[in-house]
């Protein structure tokens, strides 16, 4: 397999897209989009373990294609899987590190293919081992 790369810089200036051709319907897609997600613990429930709790996102493509997709916890990041979330970072992660305690703060990312469109509005949860769960909406 042999892969060509042509980057290009966005007008902003340090912004950079990835194209992938599809050949099936004769057109480029931007590959991903990362969606990082920050969430804070208000309960008296910590959590332990991150590779158990659910990820659900609703989102509409560039090509207005919509998508309902359970995303996949990894723990790679150098690349990031597409359509799976990893955790960035627990803050404030003073009692018991690693885990999210009541009033810490946890940053994910999700990486989603096909890319999110620009201006669409999308909405994503995520669900801990025991129920709990917290949502949002989102734009890109």
């Amino acid at each position: 397999i042999d892969v060509q790369v042509e980057g290009a810089e966005g007008a902003a200036g340090g912004v950079w897209f990835l194209y992938l051709w599809n050949y099936a319907t004769s057109s480029y897609a931007v590959c991903c989009t990362d969606v990082d997600v920050v969430i804070n613990n208000d309960g008296a429930t910590p959590v332990v373990d991150f590779s158990r709790m659910d990820a659900v996102v609703q989102y509409t493509s560039g090509s207005s294609d919509s998508y309902i997709k359970y995303v996949d916890f990894t723990s790679e990041s150098t690349p990031q899987p597409s359509d799976a979330w990893r955790v960035l970072s627990v803050n404030n992660d003073v009692i018991d590190p690693g885990v999210l305690n009541m009033g810490e703060t946890l940053t994910v990312r999700i990486r989603l293919f096909p890319a999110v469109g620009i201006g669409t509005s999308n909405w994503l949860q995520l669900t801990t081992e025991l129920g709990i769960s917290a949502s949002s909406f989102f734009t890109n």
